[in-house]
């Protein structure tokens, strides 16, 4: 195979637009300075490396070599050498520039965690201080505080600084760009600085959901698994259905997904990517009805994000417990949705309609002429769901939760304004529409969130 017939492969969704297959050559350069010797300065670095690989090959990372912090990449490593495995991975003919500069000009340069000394000017600066993405256009030192990491915080701010990225190596107009932001994963608001007043996700505290079932390992799914594998993970049991493989479109969007893994089961990749971090994890090749056909559902918290052969109908159908769901839309949005029985909304209300998805997950429109648009894969999108389902995961280990509305919705395409919070309401034909607190109890009632279900004032979970 040629890099050329691999990368008509990988973006043959996102050259449905036409004229804007540029963005392939576009070159690209990652600064930061001491950050990159922090856990989130090096989620950010090796986040933003690998996002970017996935839709431009001529990349130079401009950092400090260190030793890598990171959980999934074992003791001793160093940051370039997770690095380039990252950067080959999703593409393995990359020019990469690691530590050194290859390319003459960018047309991109992203600074991370502070000022950078030396002669590229940044088009975009990014860092993390908790919970919280800071974005700005230009050159800017945001004196983020980095002693207590929040990776959830740190994904979240390479996403946005990616997303920016794309919009310039598309040719975006200036309106579709983040002047400046600083986005809290943890309330899911702008906020006017870098600071939010929640809890502290310290280093090393654990992550306890009990059995976890990710039914879809697409776009959205296998990115959950993938930011999933950062955290220490603990009492957990995580079940992965799905029926596809990995083709080579899926290494446009999926950050689990590398070059060796085109062919492999979705289900059997994440699971033994989660394996092999030390998390108890099980794969199911198939559909969610064919997995109920020989299994019970014992989960304790569902994570629905598979939208093909009326799967979102079936798992209502089977009255499950806590759900977390993200989808993505066609105006560049990210959708996430939380689905507490009794309570919330549920699946089926959200999604009503019982025919199958005419699009995969991860698209949205780009505008290549001022009177033609184009359906086109976006490959920041699905991560941008799926870290925000990661941080609502993180959030269940805290008293009080939930801490927002069942409903989110974000535009990436603008300049970050469009954040909305709305309650989800119930459809009186819906078969939750009858589920009582009783009946939840008798079925669902000894799952671990169980009690988010019987008072609307609960906090916490066992």
């Amino acid at each position: 195979m040629t890099p050329e017939e691999f990368r008509r492969l990988r973006d043959n969704r996102t050259q449905s637009c036409e004229r804007i297959d540029d963005y392939q050559s576009a070159s690209v350069a990652i600064i930061a300075g001491k950050c990159a010797e922090t856990e989130d300065g090096q989620m950010m670095i090796i986040t933003a490396s690998s996002l970017f690989a996935r839709f431009c090959h001529k990349i130079d990372v401009l950092v400090p070599d260190a030793i890598c912090l990171l959980r999934p990449y074992g003791k001793g490593k160093q940051l370039h050498e997770v690095i380039r495995k990252e950067v080959l991975s999703a593409d393995p003919w990359a020019e990469l520039g690691l530590g050194e500069q290859l390319q003459s000009n960018h047309t991109y340069v992203l600074q991370i965690g502070g000022t950078v000394t030396g002669n590229l000017i940044p088009d975009f600066s990014i860092d993390s201080n908790g919970w919280v993405a800071c974005a700005s256009q230009g050159a800017v030192n945001f004196n983020c505080n980095h002693s207590i990491s929040n990776l959830v915080g740190a994904a979240q701010a390479a996403i946005i600084g990616v997303t920016d990225g794309f919009k310039v190596a598309t040719s975006q107009p200036g309106k579709a760009r983040v002047s400046r932001a600083h986005f809290s994963t943890f309330y899911c608001r702008l906020l006017d600085d870098t600071h939010d007043e929640a809890p502290a996700l310290a280093t090393g505290m654990p992550i306890s959901l009990g059995n976890l079932f990710v039914v879809g390992a697409g776009a959205v799914g296998s990115n959950i698994l993938h930011f999933l594998k950062f955290f220490p993970i603990s009492d957990t049991s995580v079940t992965v259905i799905d029926h596809d493989t990995v083709d080579y479109s899926n290494l446009n969007r999926c950050l689990a997904f590398g070059y060796n893994d085109v062919g492999i089961s979705k289900s059997a990749a994440t699971a033994t990517m989660l394996s092999d971090c030390g998390v108890s994890a099980t794969a199911f090749t198939g559909r969610f009805d064919q997995y109920m056909e020989c299994h019970k559902l014992d989960a304790d918290i569902i994570v629905p994000v598979a939208n093909e052969y009326q799967v979102r109908w079936a798992i209502q159908n089977n009255l499950p417990p806590l759900m977390l769901q993200a989808s993505t839309g066609r105006a560049w949005t990210v959708n996430v949705g939380r689905h507490i029985p009794v309570r919330d909304f549920c699946l089926s209300c959200s999604f009503p309609e019982v025919s199958d998805a005419h699009m995969a997950c991860g698209s949205g429109t780009i505008s290549d002429s001022p009177d033609k648009e184009a359906d086109a894969a976006l490959p920041f999108v699905s991560p941008w769901a799926a870290i925000l389902v990661v941080a609502e995961l993180a959030k269940l280990q805290f008293a009080g939760y939930p801490f927002s509305k069942s409903r989110l919705s974000v535009e990436t395409y603008g300049p970050l304004h469009t954040v909305e919070h709305f309650q989800g309401q119930k459809l009186q034909s819906c078969i939750c529409a009858g589920m009582s607190e009783a009946l939840f109890h008798k079925i669902r009632g000894k799952t671990r969130f169980a009690d988010l279900s019987f008072s609307p004032t609960s906090v916490g979970h066992h």
